[in-house]
């Protein structure tokens, strides 16, 4: 049935099974079950084919045409998930679900949880898709909530209002504070999320000071295992703030015999490159 259907595409592409004979019979499944599936089957078999990088144009033109006549049936979380999953399938032009989608999101934006949110904004960053309204709802429901958020949905946010150079007066301190909270709490928390955000803050120029002290803190103490990515990302932001402490400068130190490996990572990701261009700049001239 179509249960069935959902949960073994959804366990597929959880273990990284992208086998294109096996979804192609999967696809052929769904099709035929497709008349009178819900929305949640139909979002979730739609997010597990993004997921292994199975774009089958029938499979999403019949499914996202299911989903756009049923959009006022879906909660904060499952529009998100149909968000993401379109971003992911680079399927953000497709007419009329991503724009009806968008759409319904900010009529319900007051009914969003921290989660929801930072899938939504995440979304509209891998697509690079700016819609100015729909970044404005979701901020301002965020400014309601700012004690939800998770570091990772801390970073989803802000990043991708750096990214649109859209900087909100209110929701960045708050959100700064609530990172710079849970990292003095030693809660939990991924390095890559902290470095992301202290660079959308210096993205868009402004200071967090007490997000700059232990965030630094956090991320020097790690600095050995930390992945290239991170490292780029945290000395962008040092850079930009013009940090000058142990941290930084251990970081730097750190930094240099692994030149080449933060370059090699650099030319695979458009989005680091400029920012290691400042770093060069700074540091390594």
């Amino acid at each position: 049935d179509r249960a069935h259907v959902a949960n073994m595409s959804y366990a597929l592409s959880r273990v990284n099974y992208g086998n294109k004979e096996l979804y192609s019979k999967l696809k052929d499944q769904c099709l035929a079950l497709r008349k009178g599936a819900s929305p949640l089957i139909v979002a979730s078999i739609l997010e597990s084919f993004a997921t292994a990088g199975i774009i089958d144009d029938d499979l999403f033109d019949a499914y996202e045409a299911i989903l756009a006549k049923n959009l006022e049936k879906c909660s904060p979380p499952l529009l998100a998930s149909i968000i993401s999953t379109l971003a992911k399938a680079k399927r953000e032009k497709s007419e009329p679900l991503f724009a009806t989608c968008r759409k319904r999101v900010i009529y319900v934006a007051d009914t969003f949880d921290s989660a929801s949110i930072g899938r939504v904004m995440e979304a509209l960053y891998i697509s690079g898709v700016s819609d100015e309204d729909l970044l404005a709802a979701l901020s301002e429901r965020s400014c309601k909530i700012p004690s939800d958020f998770r570091v990772v949905e801390v970073r989803q946010t802000l990043e991708a209002l750096a990214h649109f150079g859209l900087y909100d007066p209110e929701l960045f301190p708050l959100l700064g504070s609530r990172i710079a909270g849970i990292l003095r709490s030693r809660g939990v928390f991924d390095l890559d999320n902290v470095a992301s955000t202290l660079a959308a803050f210096a993205t868009v120029h402004e200071r967090h000071e007490d997000l700059i002290v232990v965030g630094t803190r956090v991320l020097s103490d790690a600095a050995q295992s930390m992945a290239p990515r991170t490292y780029i990302n945290s000395l962008y932001a040092f850079a930009i703030h013009n940090v000058r402490n142990e941290g930084q400068r251990k970081m730097i130190e750190g930094a240099r015999p692994h030149y080449a490996i933060l370059q090699q990572e650099a030319a695979r990701d458009s989005k680091l490159a400029p920012r290691l261009e400042v770093v060069t700049k700074t540091y390594f001239k």
